[in-house]
C-alpha cells in the first residue's frame, strides 16, 4: 500500500503494477522491477532491478531517472532524499529524490536514515558516524566531498597517533619493566 493508502503496488515477473486500492483497477505497469517502494508521501515509486535503481512519478507512472550500480535503495521518512549504495565498491549515496542529483557520497557500511530524517547512521572501521543530511545545503558538491575527505584525513591521522602513544606506552612499560629487572640483577651482582 501507498503511506496515503490509495494505492497498492505489486511486483511479479520484473514489473511492477500499481493499481487504486479501492477498485483493484490497474492504472499503469512499470517495468524493469524486482522490488519496489512508494515514497513516504506517496509521490514516487523506487524500483530496483539488476543493480538499476528507477524512480517514477506516481500521479503519472513517468520515469524520472535511473540509476545504475546500485545495491540497495531506500528513501527518507521525509521523501526528500534516496539512499543509495553502490553494489562495485559500497559507497553510499544521498541523492535528491526528485532529480536523482548527487549530494554527497559517504563512507563505510550505511545503515540507513534516522526515524525523522535528519541523520544517516554509518560504520567505518568499527567506528560509528551519524551524520546530518543537511548539511550540506550551502556547499557545492564538491565542497561537501573536499569536507567529507578531510574528515577522513583527520580521523585517520588521529587513529595514527592513538597508534603512536600506544606504542609509547607499551615502549614506555617495557622500558620501565627492563629498569627493574636490571636494577633487580645489579643488586644480585653486587651482594
Amino acid at each position: 500500500f501507498s503511506p496515503d493508502s490509495k494505492l497498492i503496488l505489486t511486483v511479479l515477473n520484473g514489473v511492477a503494477s500499481v493499481r487504486n486500492s479501492k477498485t483493484g483497477e490497474l492504472l499503469y505497469a512499470l517495468d524493469n522491477a524486482l522490488d519496489g517502494e512508494f515514497s513516504p508521501d506517496s509521490k514516487l515509486i523506487l524500483t530496483v532491478l539488476n543493480g538499476v535503481a528507477s524512480v517514477w512519478n506516481v500521479k503519472t507512472g513517468e520515469l524520472l531517472y535511473a540509476l545504475d550500480n546500485v545495491w540497495d535503495s531506500e528513501f527518507s521518512p521525509d521523501s526528500k532524499f534516496i539512499l543509495t549504495v553502490s553494489r562495485s565498491d559500497g559507497v553510499a549515496s544521498v541523492r535528491n529524490s526528485k532529480t536523482g542529483e548527487l549530494l554527497y557520497e559517504l563512507d563505510g557500511m550505511v545503515y540507513g536514515f534516522s526515524p525523522d530524517g535528519k541523520f544517516v547512521l554509518t560504520v567505518s572501521n568499527g567506528v560509528a558516524r551519524i551524520l546530518c543530511v543537511n548539511w550540506y545545503k550551502n556547499l557545492t558538491l564538491e565542497q561537501a566531498q573536499d569536507l567529507l575527505l578531510r574528515e577522513k584525513k583527520q580521523r585517520e591521522a588521529r587513529n595514527r597517533w592513538l597508534l603512536l602513544k600506544k606504542s609509547l606506552f607499551i615502549g614506555g612499560c617495557m622500558a620501565f619493566i627492563a629498569g627493574i629487572v636490571g636494577f633487580g640483577l645489579l643488586s644480585l651482582l653486587n651482594q
